[in-house]
């Protein structure tokens, strides 16, 4: 553990919990700051859910979806005002 790990992670746990006991626990999550946090703060990690290949493809229709009302609603707005 590095002197900028344990400042990092004694920042942002609460007061009450010791050097030592950091140490402990950072050593118990291989090392890693995002869980050694979490275990603190007793925040739960959910899992990313994997998307399929057609959640996929709506995402990419919604997202096209969005831009074309877009550019309809600027169009319009410019149509309206030159007329």
């Amino acid at each position: 553990m590095t002197p900028e790990d344990l400042n990092f992670i004694r920042m942002n746990v609460p007061d009450e919990i010791s050097d030592a006991d950091i140490k402990q626990v950072f050593q118990n999550h291989q090392e890693n700051l995002l869980d050694t946090l979490s275990y603190f703060l007793k925040i739960e990690q959910k899992e990313a859910k994997k998307k399929t290949e057609w959640e996929e493809r709506r995402d990419i229709c919604d997202a096209y979806d969005t831009e074309m009302q877009k550019r309809i609603h600027k169009n319009k707005l410019l149509k309206e005002g030159s007329g």
